[in-house]
């Protein structure tokens, strides 16, 4: 029997893939009578969507929602490389490359995936060697930055071991108080958790509910081979779509946690068991030892400075974009479905489809009990999610097409992008942004009866600047903000 989330997840994903017109997919994309993939592979692909240790969402299916603004990127490159819509076979690849990217393990607790099968790696093939490679990993990491009192070591070992490292001093002063430390030792844990964990980035990839996160790009091959069969295609297109759903994984928040936890995949295995193309090995090993040496050297510096607000400064931007030259080089040497995968994973993640998921977990991050305003969540969003994702696509040579993909949600929840700082800001009234925040709201009949209500007169009667000023002040509402976005009824 499904769990709740699994069911939405299957039933989120017929209704936006057994339908693309729906989704901004028209004749220039889709070949004459081609409006979705076929039925085998939609039946293959919801099978995977709920089989054991498929992805699930707390709340809706918001990761569905994404994998189908990714697809729609998919399709769009794909149909302006051939020069001609796309033919059923093709989109029918294309959907299975782009479903089983996200198909299994993400938001999954640890105790789901101790037995989960995944690709080889330096810490064996299941969920369990692999979270417990990487405890051993930070454990030695935190060790080796100096000198520890046993007392300090057995608590930050105990975060470590438990998935649980705080996110708030507050609660480093309440580990330290309830583990009878002394007042010297509780200095010296929080020094410890600030400059070992936090600073380091090394709290992201001790942390349980993560893990997920770290393993869905990496699902065993045996989970592709079922898929592709289960549609009814031959057994040997596995191996190339096995490249594809491996190629998407290495952007640059999934790439820290491999750095941070010491993570690597074995990819010559791989290629020696017949599981990706030849020559897919190297390909593949160049991207993520690239994409992990990179992102354990800079993902600290751009959290830091998007936690206040900020973007990279010029002179890091610079060094930045250097240090992502072997990178690019990687990238341009990946097969070009693959490529395909992980560009549109980033510029497809703030759109129409892909917004309400970031906008969902803002609201648990950054919520004050629960509580957070429109305005504050957007800012937060933003700052801090979506300005990293822009640094890093700056950094690979990406920055203007990820703009572009990003630029008309922003627009309709009344942010812009500082063409000085490039750092995405709230707009003022003398932004077109802001105007546009200010139609969709009177234009969207519950947020107009609300305004009606607190304000006293009709949305009509209503300067922009006060009705936005209302809005951004409001409890923000998940639905509310996806169809301002843009999302699909």
């Amino acid at each position: 029997m499904l769990a709740p989330q699994q069911t939405r997840a299957v039933e989120t994903f017929y209704d936006l893939f057994s339908d693309l017109p729906r989704i901004g997919m028209g004749p220039t994309i889709l070949g004459k009578g081609v409006k979705a993939p076929s039925e085998p592979v939609l039946r293959a692909l919801g099978e995977a969507l709920s089989s054991e240790h498929s992805s699930i969402d707390v709340v809706g299916a918001s990761n569905v929602e994404h994998l189908a603004s990714v697809y729609r990127g998919v399709l769009t490159d794909a149909a302006a490389d051939a020069r001609r819509p796309l033919a059923q076979a093709e989109v029918d690849r294309l959907a299975l490359e782009t479903v089983l990217t996200d198909a299994f393990m993400k938001g999954r607790s640890p105790a789901d995936l101790e037995a989960a099968e995944t690709v080889p790696t330096n810490y064996g093939e299941t969920g369990g060697a692999i979270f417990d490679g990487m405890k051993r990993y930070l454990k030695n990491a935190v060790r080796d930055g100096g000198t520890m009192s046993p007392a300090v070591r057995k608590v930050v070992y105990e975060w470590i071991d438990c998935g649980a490292v705080p996110a708030h001093k507050l609660a480093v002063r309440v580990a330290a108080a309830t583990s009878g430390l002394t007042e010297a030792q509780g200095i010296e844990l929080k020094h410890v958790w600030k400059s070992r964990l936090m600073q380091s980035g090394r709290s992201l990839a001790a942390q349980g509910f993560l893990q997920g996160t770290w393993l869905h790009g990496i699902p065993a091959f045996g989970k592709i081979v079922a898929a592709v069969t289960a549609a009814g295609l031959p057994e040997e297109m596995a191996p190339d779509v096995m490249e594809s759903v491996l190629g998407h994984h290495m952007a640059g928040f999934v790439a820290a946690g491999f750095a941070k936890g010491g993570l690597r995949v074995d990819f010559a295995k791989m290629e020696r068991r017949g599981q990706i193309p030849e020559g897919a090995g190297q390909r593949l090993t160049d991207l993520y030892d690239t994409a992990t040496e990179l992102a354990g050297i800079w993902r600290p510096r751009i959290d830091h400075a998007s936690f206040h607000g900020l973007g990279l400064s010029e002179e890091e931007r610079d060094a930045y974009a250097l240090d992502a030259g072997r990178m690019r080089d990687a990238i341009d040497r990946m097969s070009p479905a693959g490529r395909s995968q992980l560009l549109n994973d980033d510029y497809m993640q703030f759109t129409d489809l892909g917004m309400p998921k970031w906008l969902a977990m803002g609201r648990a991050f950054y919520g004050h009990d629960g509580e957070i305003s429109n305005g504050e969540l957007i800012q937060n969003v933003y700052a801090k999610m979506v300005q990293p994702y822009l640094e890093e696509n700056q950094a690979r040579g990406s920055g203007d097409a990820f703009v572009i993909g990003t630029a008309p949600v922003a627009s309709r929840l009344g942010v812009r992008l500082d063409p000085d700082a490039i750092v995405y800001r709230p707009a003022g009234p003398d932004h077109p942004a802001f105007h546009t925040l200010a139609k969709l709201v009177a234009m969207d009949p519950p947020l107009a009866r609300a305004a009606r209500r607190d304000l006293g007169k009709e949305v009509g009667q209503v300067e922009s600047a006060a009705l936005v000023d209302w809005f951004r002040k409001i409890p923000a509402d998940i639905d509310t903000l996806a169809r301002l976005a843009g999302r699909p009824d």
